[in-house]
């Protein structure tokens, strides 16, 4: 039998799958696990995805605040093509996503993902949970680098999750003004890459009484999210989102109001026949949600005021505490503007596939 590809919709292509895999199993909780048949398995381990940090910007009167949050890094991935022997018992932890922070006004740092492992019959896989959101309030200016994705070892390839996207927070000398800055959560390297929530910049400035607000969604398997650039002058409010990455691209930029969803509904459906197709895989809702209902679309949450869900592998985007974008599977968590828990990053999880028997 020969040892094929597991194409997707996205841009790249991961060796793993066997041609004409007769099974696939996703596994979503800690146990052990026995090789059914005496055949070639391709095993896919994800780490969890980090917390989105947290921060409650609320500007006293003739005071200045600058308010930067990032996204959780996405869990890492390793790939492993073996043969195994019926019977083969192989020990399974998944990785628990980062628990969510409340926001606060001195800012709280997200929480990092647990590591998933699959261990036994010679494999050896490590996939690192990604790093919690980090945070920073200041007077004028707050500069964050987004959280680092998990790494991963142990596989034929071990791929780097995605990082939160970096925030900047800018407030000029008057007084009374704020700037936001939160962005999405990095996503799963499905396909070969990482890639990251979209960068935040919020600027105020020129004049006192002027805000601005910048929300980013999350990274997809297929494209980072969408930057959001907000700039606010003479006493002006301005507030605007980008959208998540899909399961084929980046996520659309804003600089003014909510970007359109990277892909909208039911666009670039490709679902698998098995256990897998429960998930989506560049299903319904891959660009961040599109028009409609969502379920589990293989892409990154919108950012801002859409209550959309996330995709299997991605980032969710960040969000003010009104609204819930749930995270997916091994996808780093956005971060939080408000007081309200940020959500939890996405668990960890394990996908088995596997051939006709030898």
């Amino acid at each position: 039998m020969n040892f094929g590809t597991f194409q997707g919709p996205g841009p790249g292509v991961l060796p793993g799958r066997p041609d004409g895999a007769a099974s696939e199993q996703i596994v979503l909780l800690s146990t052990t696990w026995t090789a059914p048949f005496s055949t070639r398995y391709a095993i896919y381990a994800v780490g969890a995805g980090g917390s989105g940090a947290g921060a409650n910007a609320t500007a006293v009167s003739g005071s200045r605040q600058c308010m930067a949050a990032t996204g959780g890094g996405g869990g890492g991935l390793a790939v492993k093509s073996i043969f195994l022997i019926a019977g083969t018992r192989l020990t399974i932890t998944i990785g628990a996503g980062g628990a969510g922070v409340a926001g606060s006004n001195d800012g709280t740092v997200g929480n990092a993902g647990g590591s998933t492992t699959v261990f036994g019959g010679g494999v050896n896989l490590v996939a690192l949970g990604g790093s919690g959101g980090a945070v920073n309030v200041s007077a004028q200016s707050s500069i964050v680098t987004g959280a680092a994705g998990g790494g991963a070892s142990g596989g034929d390839f071990n791929i780097r999750g995605g990082s939160g996207g970096n925030a900047t927070a800018t407030c000029s000398s008057a007084s009374d003004m704020r700037a936001e800055a939160v962005t999405g959560g990095g996503g799963v390297g499905w396909y070969g890459t990482g890639y990251a929530g979209g960068a935040a910049t919020a600027t105020s400035s020129t004049t006192a009484n002027s805000l601005s607000f910048a929300t980013t969604g999350g990274g997809g398997v297929g494209g980072a999210g969408g930057a959001a650039t907000m700039t606010s002058t003479a006493g002006t409010n301005i507030n605007g989102n980008s959208s998540g990455g899909s399961s084929a691209r980046a996520g659309n930029d804003s600089t003014s109001g909510n970007a359109a969803d990277a892909e909208g509904y039911a666009s670039t459906r490709v679902t698998q026949t098995t256990a897998v197709s429960a998930f989506r895989m560049g299903g319904e809702g891959a660009g961040g949600g599109g028009a409609g209902g969502v379920i589990q679309g293989m892409g990154g949450a919108t950012g801002g005021s859409h209550n959309r869900s996330s995709g299997m592998c991605a980032g969710s985007g960040a969000r003010p505490q009104s609204v819930n974008a749930l995270t997916g599977l091994g996808g780093g968590s956005g971060a939080l503007s408000g007081t309200s828990a940020a959500g939890n990053g996405g668990n960890g999880f394990v996908l088995i596939a596997w051939g006709p028997p030898i």
